[in-house]
């Protein structure tokens, strides 16, 4: 009985000496909110497109936020390695792009580069939405937000990106 409560409370405190770490937070970071975004294209979810937001205070700017959407289209959104996003507005840059004979290391380069074979990419949505200064995309993120903030990227598109390989 006795090892059995001290294991008890070896677990107790282990647990409560873990969960009490946190993480540092840079200097001026502002405080931060749980925050998902879901992007929709032909009215389905899009998975494995990247976003970020972009907010015009350079005080928030400096430290970026953004995400990853998964098979329902929904990124949670980080500040740096932090869940959550700072209040405010914001513009939301997306983009995913498909890949083909893309090589995962130095020497597969070198082999597809003796036999020929090119890299190809393509975006798979539309390019407006992929930069900060074209985007109509913008958000506003609040404290308390409970769903996640839908946005819409239209049409599926499959653009080459050879012009932007050279």
């Amino acid at each position: 009985m006795r090892k059995a409560f001290l294991l008890v409370a070896i677990c107790v405190a282990l647990t409560f000496s873990t969960s009490c770490k946190r993480e540092k937070r840079p200097d001026g970071m502002p405080d931060i909110y749980p925050c998902s975004i879901r992007v929709v294209q032909d009215g389905k979810p899009l998975a494995d497109a990247e976003i970020a937001i972009v907010s015009s205070d350079p005080q928030i700017a400096r430290f970026p936020c953004g995400g990853i959407t998964d098979a329902n289209g929904i990124a949670e959104l980080k500040t740096m390695t932090f869940k959550g996003a700072p209040k405010g507005s914001f513009k939301v840059v997306v983009s995913k792009v498909e890949w083909i004979n893309r090589p995962s290391s130095y020497e597969e380069a070198q082999k597809n580069q003796s036999e020929g074979i090119k890299e190809e990419s393509y975006d798979l949505v539309d390019r407006k939405y992929g930069d900060s200064s074209t985007t109509p995309l913008k958000i506003e993120i609040q404290e308390n937000a409970l769903e996640p903030i839908e946005i819409d990227v239209g049409e599926a598109v499959r653009v080459s990106r050879e012009d932007l390989m050279r």
